[in-house]
């Protein structure tokens, strides 16, 4: 009789160590900083129109979605209406205001014309 209850006091010790063992706090993710601000450098491919109001614009279709990015630094070379760009970018600090104020500021870099 005594076995018996040394063998379901050890079960019963086992079970709640596995328990507690499952009631381990689980590590959360951490967003580490490496020093930089989250890429928005995935290349996109636009095409540039002159929209008279705001000077050179590259639209950008994803899916079903278009936006339009303001270059401040868009290459003299570049600006033809219709001509179709591959870039990477990064926003620009300036606000656009006005008419203008559905652009998104963007400094490109890393340009490439396409057919």
């Amino acid at each position: 009789m005594v076995r018996g209850i040394t063998k379901i006091v050890t079960g019963l010790l086992v079970v709640f160590a596995i328990g507690l063992q499952a009631c381990k706090p689980v590590e959360e993710a951490v967003d580490v900083d490496h020093g930089s601000a989250p890429s928005t450098s995935d290349k996109l491919i636009g095409v540039v129109r002159n929209d008279a109001g705001c000077g050179y614009v590259i639209d950008v279709t994803q899916g079903d979605v278009m936006k339009s990015y303001y270059p401040v630094n868009l290459d003299e070379k570049y600006k033809k209406d219709g001509m179709r760009l591959k870039f990477a970018w990064d926003k620009a600090p300036q606000e656009m205001t006005g008419d203008c104020s559905y652009l998104i500021p963007a400094t490109i870099s890393d340009v490439t014309p396409m057919r």
